[in-house]
């Protein structure tokens, strides 16, 4: 187990002649109980230390993240062959860890990670697998030299050692070869032209490097040595640039990554665009190509690796003559292998070719990339989805629709839903051991279509069972399932008619539930003209509607209801069940919050939008129950960079999100109901200025309000004035309201615009003392005043933040009330009610200690006789002071949702923002959104950053 630093060569010796503790349960190296960084070697270690070496980082990456390895261990062979890999890179690495100060030419005398072949003889007597036994047969060449065969002493055990060597040797051929038969069918698939010009290419430089191989692991059955001659033309022949394995990884990197025409890696993609991918078939099926090649790249490496090791030391005779590391060897290791470091930065070649294969299966194994690490293992080429243990089913990809399906077609899916409730809706998959993943649905029937296409010509009229064949599981009875819902539903005409055989009375019958919409029964019956009940014929019925489609065998879709009550009989009881699935991209999580988010409602549907980490706009909207991720700035192709809090208002139809830009510009991204587009408020100003009038920067973050029916957008300007800029029809204009006003004091801060009654309201902080400053117009003209000098003097006299206002109802009269968080640290509140007034709202609430505010208040009146104003408070909770048509009470809304559901909220940050009675949503201490919701009878938590699934459309 690879814990620090230590000497490669003064470890060796303790293993040779020490032996191995089993009882540790630890690995002499990398392992994948080690969780310890794997760090490069240090070339200054003391020979005297004897504890295990470091070694470069390469593809054991993987084997020292648990997370990594719980998915890798999903399949042993991938994992056995990963492995090999990785301990032959490794001990490579050993070898040239610290060969580059002391290579042929060194007059050292002794490498410091050479020894001598008696020392390496002497592992036969212990363990010489994984990446030491590949350190060891970077001079198995030397191993096998007659001349050391006279030293009957260490014959046996220089025949032990190759003979280990050998069995590690003959276990990567085997594997080889079983991989060689995973990959045939897949290589089927590729393009005739393709599969040509790339596959049967391969099959030279391929066929060189396992040739070698083979002959490598013959020549370590020797007994008695092999000659020089045969030796040296072996060697020779290896690292021969013009028809050697040289020659050979130089054809198949060429092949691999070939720059005109196909590379490899896309010509697998382009096989497997359709269709279904999962983890049974483990990191997509191009990881199968990545390690299949990398693997005979690596064994290619390590021939090279040894032929150039023995070329540098066939002088040696003797068994205590020191070795020396080949430079060429070296530099071979760094030129091709993960963990090399090559002069100029350029990356090894199996870097390089990683990196193509990631850069073509980026669409895939980004969207899940989160579920396991943030970063991919330096052996691994592609992303996987995961297990859940004790999952009921597998997870699948699918990529011409982007979805990932849950592989169960279940029986218990048959409650229709078209939001993201579809566990909710059928309480039989309430016991579902589920990935952690939010947001299931059922598909649309262009989804459905995306999803089976690959199987409709060989599963006509039975397409269902193409999903069998995947590897899709079912609850129940596979040839049962001839029906799965999609989330379509459409208007159904005169539907289901049939013969009740009931000819006097109109009977009753259940009517289908839960359909889309709403429907109607027809009743008819035909009247032949006789008397009395004999003149009629039976009644018959017949729906119309709007109902759920479902999908059905021959790749149709045909209406059904929902919701099973009643006598199964009836047509509209007959759909099979269910398969859920959710959008690829709801497994990104929401970008981190970097701004006070602002709650809202739009459409009837509750919005967030808020300034995130990468400086772009992203908005939260619960789409039917499930709160959904969108990213503003892609969708209207915003290109700027966002800072500060946005500002949102609806005019109309229409939905403005306001902000400002690094450089000073303040933007709106518009949605009208169908698109969102981004608009330079700063620069259309500008253009409709008069001459001479320069509009000026902004600063901090804007306010916009819409009062008269005018948008106005208020902000800190450059030169620390109050600034606006409004919409005139079409046009954006510029003018300055603190010159119209006759401000005198700067603003300190961001504005904050309201209407009071018929007056429109623009509170900021001023000066130095951040007093609270109003920037007011009646009948269009404008006033200024600071609510500090208007009321009490013994009353606060200092802020620290915003100032913020609201209108307020109170026994029918209407009141404004203004907030700051004050130089004591408490609520000031400088009011209106016919008169100006001021107070200290800490000290109101009788009875109770009121903690101090450590950040601002945010005053909002959800119904006549109430007011509340909610704050950060010094003991990292929040703090709500609020009237109740009385007095003023306290109230802690995190104690409140601890004693409803006993969840601990995260610490906030920054201002709430509250929407109706009661949504509070803020950004917390990990730049998630949170909310704290009243839902009528219990106060919820709830983190709306991991709740919510990513669609960014529309």
């Amino acid at each position: 187990m690879v814990k620090n630093h230590g000497n490669c060569l003064s470890y060796c010796r303790k293993l040779v002649h020490e032996p191995w503790d089993h009882t540790s349960g630890e690995l002499p190296f990398a392992s994948r109980e080690s969780h310890d960084p794997v760090v490069n070697m240090d070339a200054k270690q003391s020979a005297a230390d004897t504890s295990a070496p470091s070694i470069p980082a390469s593809a054991n990456w993987a084997y020292q993240n648990q997370a990594w390895w719980n998915i890798i261990e999903q399949d042993p062979g991938m994992a056995i062959n990963m492995k090999q890999m990785a301990d032959t890179i490794d001990g490579i690495a050993y070898m040239a860890g610290q060969g580059s100060s002391n290579t042929a030419d060194s007059d050292a005398g002794q490498s410091t990670l050479g020894d001598t072949l008696g020392d390496f003889a002497k592992w036969g007597k212990g363990e010489i697998t994984g990446a030491i036994g590949s350190y060891v047969s970077s001079y198995l060449l030397n191993l096998c030299m007659g001349s050391i065969f006279g030293a009957s002493s260490k014959k046996q055990e220089i025949i032990n050692t190759l003979g280990k060597i050998r069995n590690q040797l003959k276990t990567i051929v085997v594997n080889q070869g079983i991989m060689v038969q995973d990959l045939e069918e897949i290589i089927k698939l590729l393009e005739a032209n393709t599969k040509q010009n790339i596959i049967l290419s391969l099959s030279n430089p391929v066929g060189k490097i396992q040739a070698n191989l083979q002959k490598l692991q013959g020549y370590s059955r020797t007994q008695i040595g092999k000659s020089s001659k045969s030796l040296n033309s072996f060697a020779n022949g290896v690292v021969n640039s013009n028809e050697g394995v040289y020659e050979a990884m130089a054809e198949m990197n060429t092949i691999i990554q070939q720059v005109v025409g196909i590379n490899l890696p896309e010509a697998v993609l382009n096989a497997m665009d359709t269709g279904l991918t999962s983890n049974p078939n483990f990191y997509f099926i191009t990881q199968q190509f990545f390690l299949y090649y990398a693997s005979l790249q690596v064994q290619g490496a390590q021939l090279v690796v040894q032929a150039n090791n023995y070329l540098n030391n066939a002088t040696v005779n003797k068994l205590d003559s020191p070795l020396k590391i080949s430079g060429e060897a070296v530099h071979y290791y760094n030129r091709h292998l993960i963990g090399g470091k090559r002069p100029g930065g350029d990356k090894p070649i199996l870097v390089q070719q990683r990196d193509l294969y990631r850069s073509e299966n980026e669409d895939y194994y980004s969207s899940f990339q989160w579920m396991v690490g943030d970063d991919l293992p330096s052996d691994l080429c592609v992303g996987l989805l995961p297990d859940v243990a004790q999952q009921n089913a597998p997870l699948f990809y699918n990529q011409p629709s982007d979805l990932i399906l849950y592989g169960l077609v279940s029986q218990n899916l048959k409650n229709w839903t078209n939001g993201y409730d579809v566990i909710s809706k059928n309480p039989g998959a309430g016991t579902w051991t589920l990935p952690p993943i939010q947001g299931w649905r059922y598909p649309t029937t262009d989804e459905w279509n995306d999803i089976i296409a690959p199987g409709k010509t060989t599963h006509t009229n039975d397409i269902f069972n193409y999903l069998f064949d995947e590897g899709f599981i079912t609850d129940g009875t596979k040839s049962a399932f001839t029906s799965l819902w999609t989330r379509d539903s459409a208007w159904q005409n005169e539907i289901w008619g049939a013969n009740s055989n009931h000819f006097n009375h109109q009977p009753t019958i259940p009517q289908p539930t839960n359909s889309a919409y709403g429907t109607s029964i027809d009743w008819w019956r035909h009247n032949y003209g006789g008397s009395g009940g004999m003149g009629h014929g039976p009644w018959n019925y017949r729906f119309t509607g709007s109902y759920p489609l479902a999908y059905v065998n021959n790749c149709s879709t045909v209406p059904f209801s929902s919701l099973i009550l009643g006598d199964e009989s009836y047509p509209w009881f007959g759909v099979s069940g269910g398969v859920m699935v959710t959008d690829a991209s709801a497994l990104q999580s929401p970008a981190k919050v970097n701004s006070d988010p602002t709650v809202f409602e739009y459409n009837q549907t509750q919005q967030i939008v808020y300034c995130d980490a990468n400086n772009q706009i992203s908005n939260l909207w619960n789409n039917n129950g499930q709160w959904t991720y969108r990213n503003l700035s892609e969708l209207s192709g915003y290109n700027g960079e966002a800072t500060g809090n946005p500002s949102v208002v609806i005019n109309g139809a229409d939905l403005y999100v306001f902000l400002n830009d690094t450089s000073g510009k303040l933007h709106c991204i518009q949605h009208n109901g169908s698109t969102w587009t981004p608009v330079d408020i700063t620069t259309q100003s500008q253009q409709n200025a008069g001459s001479g009038v320069t509009v000026p920067a902004a600063q901090g973050s804007p306010s916009a309000v819409v009062f008269n029916s005018v948008l106005s957008v208020f902000y800190r300007d450059a030169n620390n004035e109050l600034s606006c800029i409004y919409l005139n029809g079409s046009q954006w204009i510029y003018y300055s309201p603190y010159n119209d006003a006759k401000a005198s004091t700067a603003v300190n801060g961001d504005p904050f615009a309201y209407a009071y009654l018929d007056q429109l309201h623009v509170l900021y902080p001023g000066d130095a003392y951040m007093q609270a400053c109003d920037v007011f117009a009646i009948n269009g003209t404008w006033y200024f005043q600071i609510l500090n000098t208007l009321t009490n003097p013994s009353g606060s006299q200092q802020g620290q933040g915003t100032v913020r206002g609201c209108q307020f109802s109170n026994s029918n009269h209407q009141q404004a009330h203004n907030v700051y968080w004050d130089e004591n640290n408490h609520v000031a509140d400088f009011f209106y009610v016919g008169q100006w007034g001021y107070q200290d709202l800490n000290s109101l609430p009788q009875g109770i200690t009121v903690p101090d505010a450590a950040g601002n208040p945010v005053p909002f009146s959800p119904a006549a006789n109430w007011l509340h104003v909610v704050y950060p408070d010094s003991n990292k909770q929040l703090s709500d002071l609020y009237w109740n048509g009385s007095q003023w009470n306290y109230q802690n809304l995190y104690e409140l949702v601890k004693s409803s559901t006993g969840v601990s909220v995260p610490a906030p940050q920054g201002a709430v923002s509250i929407l109706g009675l009661f949504f509070v949503v803020f950004r917390d201490e990990n730049d998630e959104l949170s909310s704290i919701l009243y839902n009528g009878q219990d106060w919820v938590y709830q983190n709306l950053s991991q709740m919510a699934v990513t669609k960014n459309k529309g």
